[in-house]
């Protein structure tokens, strides 16, 4: 049930597009330049359309790669048609080519800007997991930067065609680009960026880094102090002779420090979360045994339970405005106990190890605090007893948060 609930979850959360706004930008077609606005959804794979409209109140209608030759958004950015070699070479191991020679396609589509300059341009193209990356020199065609794994038909050894950097020394020369420099700059956006502003610095040229213009920020460290409540219900499966052992609602402290790391499309309204946090719950009840005529019906029970748990999950936003936003969240929890147990009066403790979960939360921001109220579907606190169970070990938990740095 609980799988159920988180890819409910979680494809609600895709379909989200709130506050992905209309912004002031262009796009070129048969007639020339028009000026218009446009809908930026700062896209992950490249767009074979765009959603525009004249003004704000206007209705918005679209216009598709056949209709335009390139658009951007005002100082963010730029997307042109191309009609390109695409490599679709495969990646996945158990589909691997044994030729070295890239697998071109010839597909016409808009390239990412990613560095315009006087110099030289460099453009990508990402589509589901594969991603290419482009260049061109002042009045020539764009061509293709080659990047390929492959698999030697003799031995099956892993391989790769790294032609791209070949291709950077014999078109790209400049004093203080050194073959070294060439050989460690990997087939990554981040490298190749940085080669081509080397590049323009290096011969005093002009340029537009269009990545630096988006994803302000990339992480954040929150501190996350909270309260959690739970219940539990201790369950001795071979025993006739007690009734389960029920803990009442425990309402306790929890303190955990949360690194995000906001993903590079969408306007960073995803971001990837990971928080160790410290847990501890002491917790006393009776144990009942069910025969009325025993002189001492009961004995003490104690739960004393301390762990590590460490969530990791990835977050979506919808912004109010620019100091406010609405987030949802998911993740799977993971429980490290330390020296935890059940103990009984009478009879033998027993340890406590853990199974993980899911949890899900929504929460609200404005600027660095926040607040978030989560839940966390139930859980076994004894995966290492055929005899003994629990249920019922379901969380809330309320949970303050406070942004070290923006």
């Amino acid at each position: 049930m609980k799988n159920i609930f988180f890819l409910a979850f979680i494809s609600i959360s895709f379909q989200l597009q709130a506050q992905i706004e209309f912004e002031k930008g262009y796009y070129i077609d048969d007639s020339g330049k028009h000026e218009t606005l446009i809908k930026n959804i700062d896209w992950k794979n490249n767009p074979s359309e765009i959603e525009i409209k004249a003004s704000e109140n206007a209705t918005s209608t679209f216009k598709s790669i056949s209709e335009i030759s390139e658009f951007g958004i005002t100082n963010q950015a730029k997307y042109i048609k191309r009609e390109v070699k695409i490599d679709y070479s495969s990646t996945n191991l158990s589909e691997i080519s044994k030729q070295r020679n890239p697998e071109f396609k010839t597909k016409t589509v808009l390239l990412k800007t990613l560095i315009e300059g006087d110099a030289a341009s460099l453009y990508t193209y990402e589509e589901s997991n594969l991603k290419r990356f482009f260049y061109a020199l002042p009045q020539e065609e764009i061509k293709p930067l080659i990047y390929k794994q492959f698999v030697a038909e003799f031995n099956d050894k892993l391989l790769t065609n790294a032609s791209y950097k070949q291709e950077l020394l014999n078109h790209l020369k400049c004093d203080n680009i050194s073959l070294t420099y060439v050989e460690n700059t990997d087939y990554k956006e981040a490298d190749l960026t940085r080669f081509f502003i080397r590049y323009h610095e290096c011969k005093n040229a002009e340029y537009i880094n269009y990545k630096n213009k988006t994803h302000r920020n990339v992480f954040k460290l929150n501190i996350r102090p909270g309260l959690i409540a739970s219940s539990l219900k201790v369950i001795d499966g071979t025993s006739t002779y007690y009734y389960d052992t029920e803990f009442d609602t425990s309402v306790r402290f929890r303190f955990g420090v949360e690194a995000e790391i906001f993903l590079p499309f969408n306007k960073d309204k995803w971001s990837l979360i990971v928080e160790p946090t410290y847990h501890y719950h002491k917790n006393e009840t009776e144990r009942v045994f069910k025969n009325d005529y025993i002189t001492d019906p009961t004995e003490d029970v104690t739960l004393d339970y301390t762990s590590i748990q460490i969530p990791l999950g990835v977050r979506y936003y919808m912004f109010l405005n620019d100091d406010a936003q609405i987030f949802v969240n998911a993740g799977y929890l993971l429980d490290f106990s330390i020296s935890s147990q059940i103990q009984f009066q009478q009879h033998n403790n027993i340890d406590i190890t853990s199974e993980n979960n899911l949890v899900f939360g929504a929460g609200f921001k404005y600027k660095r605090l926040s607040a978030e109220a989560r839940f966390g579907f139930e859980r076994d606190l004894l995966v290492n007893y055929d005899r003994w169970d629990t249920k019922g070990n379901h969380s809330i938990s309320l949970i303050f948060g406070y942004t070290l740095f923006e």
